[in-house]
This record gives structure tokens, sequence and C-alpha cells, in this order.
């Protein structure tokens, strides 16, 4: 792989990545992107150094992909009892990027329960500095779009939708009206409350967020 700006994007507009599953690896590239575009770096121009040695060790960890298994279905029929399924919905934020992940769970009837990962979805941080709670009403915003995204093939088997979210204060927009806040956190409170029902949200600490691991 060259180490051009135009190489780069190039590299990178290869990868497919739909579900999410290597989200953290692919955010570090996508940040990677945004510092060569804010130092200016002409098309064919050599990165400069710092970024460089990103792009380098970036592409030699690209290897490790093959190492990642995933499993070609979520369940058996086995695997749940009548009580169903549940889908839970984790939504965090930094200030470099803001992001979702999905998840089933299910009891079985001898009372194990099961997890498996449905997709990740991640959008890097605004150039524009956001204050960390507006960012993780925007990683909330992604969750509600994700199962509204899910919600057309699996509304039917889960039983319980449950959505997490890391900032105490990004509940409270939630759940209130969306004409009590101004204009940033109305308008996706909005369509927040347009994919899932207010009461379907709750807290959940950073530290035991699993999107938070998604940074990268």
């Amino acid at each position: 792989m060259g180490n051009t700006k135009l190489s780069v994007l190039s590299t990178v507009a290869r990868v497919f990545d739909p579900l999410g599953f290597i989200s953290p690896f692919i955010v570090r590239v996508k940040k990677l992107v945004q510092e060569i575009w804010e130092k200016g770096v002409d098309w064919d121009s050599k990165l400069p150094d710092d970024l460089r040695i990103k792009w380098e060790k970036w592409c030699c960890e690209t290897g490790c992909l093959s190492d990642v298994r995933i499993n070609r279905c979520y369940f058996s029929n086995s695997d749940w009892d009548a009580g169903g399924i549940e889908m839970h919905i984790f939504g965090d934020s930094s200030q470099v990027a803001y992001r979702a992940v999905a998840y089933f769970r299910w009891e079985t009837s001898s009372g194990e329960v099961g997890v498996r990962l449905v997709m990740a979805k991640s959008r890097l941080a605004p150039l524009k500095k956001l204050s960390l709670p507006r960012l993780g009403l925007m990683g909330a915003l992604v969750g509600a779009k994700v199962w509204k995204h899910l919600s057309v093939v699996f509304k039917s088997l889960v039983k319980r939708i449950v959505m997490w979210i890391d900032f105490e204060i990004c509940l409270h927009w939630i759940m209130s009206s969306a004409t009590e806040w101004k204009q940033f956190v109305s308008n996706r409170v909005v369509e927040i409350q347009d994919c899932v029902f207010p009461d379907r949200w709750f807290h959940c600490p950073g530290l035991e967020n699993p999107a938070d691991r998604l940074i990268g």
C-alpha cells in the first residue's frame, strides 16, 4: 500500500463492513483520513511522518482481520424459550467518535443467558467541537436509527427493546418534550422519539458500556 493521500483514500474505500463488526479498527483509519484533510495534504503528496507512521501501523494490523470469526447464525431455536428475545442497544461517545452497538439477549429454559452481537455503527465526531453530552445525544440517535433499521427484520422476533446511554443528561433530554430544548437538542430528541419510545431508555455507566470500546 502506498503512503499518499490518494492511496489511503483508495484503500479505505475498499473496506466492506456493513454490520460494523470491525468498527474499532475502521474508526481509527477514518480518523486518520480526517487528519489528512485537516492538514491539507495534496492527493499525490507523501504523508507527513506522524500520519505515515499511523497509516503504516494500521496497514500492518490488517493482517489480523483474517483471524476474525463471526457466527453465521445469531442463535438456534433451542437457545431460547417462550420468554422470547430482547434487543439491547448501547450508545456512547467521545471527542473522536460517537457510536452504538446492538445485542440480542435471551434466556434458555434452564436459566442460562445467551448474548450475541447483532451490529454496530460508528460516526466520527464533527471537526467543530461539541460538548460530550451533545455527542452522547448523537450516539443515542445512532442507536435509535440502528433499532429502526433492525426492527424491519426483527420486530416480530424481539419481545423487548432496551436502549442504554452513558450520559444522564441525555436520558433527561430524551424523556422530556423536545420543545423544552434549544434547536440542536430538540431536533435530535424528535428523531430519537420517532424511532423509540422514551420509556425504553436507561442509563448505563461508561465503564460498563460496550459501545465505549468502539473507539478503537
